[in-house]
């Protein structure tokens, strides 16, 4: 039979997913590495918290962006337009 380690982590991994915990909160509770979570529960059902969203006025989806990171990201981006 083939190495099956930290089984016991990835039932647990699974059980957190399943309840609505992200893959930085299961990683962080059990010790392993977050792309290790997600291999273990790519195949459990997930609604997103309904905390974590964000709504505008008139009902549709916002995207959160921390506007500094925005202003940052522009100003190390490379232009693709040379004016000629």
């Amino acid at each position: 039979m083939g190495y099956r380690g930290k089984v016991n982590e990835q039932e647990a991994a699974r059980v957190l997913r399943a309840e609505g915990h992200t893959l930085a909160d299961i990683a962080t509770k059990l010790g392993v590495a977050k792309s290790s979570v997600s291999l273990w529960v790519r195949d459990v059902p997930f609604t997103p918290s309904p905390r974590r969203e964000q709504r505008s006025r008139d009902g549709s989806l916002l995207l959160c962006v921390v506007p500094s990171l925005l202003r940052r990201r522009r100003a190390t981006r490379p232009r693709t337009h040379i004016p000629t």
